[in-house]
């Protein structure tokens, strides 16, 4: 769950930029945060690649990142 709220903070204002008072998306996200939202993206789809491994279900996976 914490990798998903890494990835959700960035994306709403980014999506909804009249959502930040006085600032800019480009001025709310940084280098920083960037990262830890591809970090987090990385960690989530190495779970669901996981998942759809132990159930057998590989064909899934074909042209996901690192497979």
């Amino acid at each position: 769950m914490e990798e998903a709220r890494d990835l959700d903070l960035p994306d709403i204002p980014s999506r909804c930029p009249n959502g930040l008072p006085n600032e800019y998306p480009h001025q709310f996200c940084g280098k920083e945060t960037a990262e830890k939202a591809v970090k987090a993206a990385d960690k989530i789809l190495a779970a669901i690649a996981d998942h759809y491994r132990i159930a057998g279900e590989e064909e899934i996976l074909v042209g996901l990142k690192g497979e």
